[in-house]
């Protein structure tokens, strides 16, 4: 309850309530701004949807915000992660991880496939992992 009542309690202050109450609604109060932001120092307000989905796993670790009917066991995605939850069946490959398909894509060697990213290659090495 105590976690409840804090996420209830950021949603008011970090104007999350005001937000939704302005612009989540029909008819809709005007052009929605492109993205919330809220003027408050108090950090969590950045982290509540990380807090949310921390809360979410530890109760079920497979639950998917993004698939909500996924169950246990989860079924292998060929993509690697085409949900919130990193899966990868033990001993399989990201398809487009794999050298020859790169290959055939003329795409380079050195980077790594990612999904959810500006470019779906991602070069890792500039980053030093």
């Amino acid at each position: 309850m105590l976690f409840l009542a804090n996420i209830q309690g950021l949603h008011q202050s970090c104007g999350y309530a005001d937000f939704i109450d302005k612009y989540l609604q029909i008819p809709a109060y005007g052009i929605q701004p492109p993205a919330f932001s809220n003027s408050s120092a108090d950090e969590n307000c950045s982290t509540i949807a990380t807090m949310v989905t921390h809360a979410e796993i530890k109760i079920s670790p497979f639950f998917d915000q993004l698939q909500i009917c996924s169950m246990c066991p989860l079924l292998y995605d060929p993509l690697g992660s085409p949900t919130t939850i990193l899966y990868l069946q033990s001993g399989s490959t990201v398809y487009f991880d794999r050298s020859d398909v790169k290959a055939a894509m003329q795409a380079p060697q050195n980077v790594e496939w990612n999904e959810c990213t500006a470019g779906v290659f991602a070069d890792h090495s500039a980053h030093g992992s």
